[in-house]
């Protein structure tokens, strides 16, 4: 084959602030269309700002989500899953 595996991983070289970095496992199906699937686990940094269409961690109804960020007349919204609407809060 053309190829070759790397057992080694250091989490160090994708860590840039660890004060500010946590890891999330996810649990749902809810970001498929971002190739995010249960039991993925991702890795956050809260010092990064948010910008318009990225991925954020957001606290809805007391629990951790996956959602990607839109910035609509100057405002920030969070679009919802495979829909072209908007989360109002």
């Amino acid at each position: 084959s053309d190829f070759s595996i790397d057992t080694s991983l250091d989490l160090n070289q994708l860590v840039k602030n660890s004060p500010a970095t946590f890891f999330l496992k996810v649990s749902g199906n809810d970001m498929v269309e971002d190739c995010i699937r249960a039991g993925d686990l991702l890795i956050v940094d809260r010092s990064l700002d948010p910008i318009h269409d990225c991925l954020v961690v957001a606290v809805m109804d007391g629990e951790l989500r996956v959602r990607r960020l839109h910035q609509i007349e100057g405002t920030f919204k969070l679009k919802q899953p495979e829909m072209d609407s908007y989360y109002s809060g």
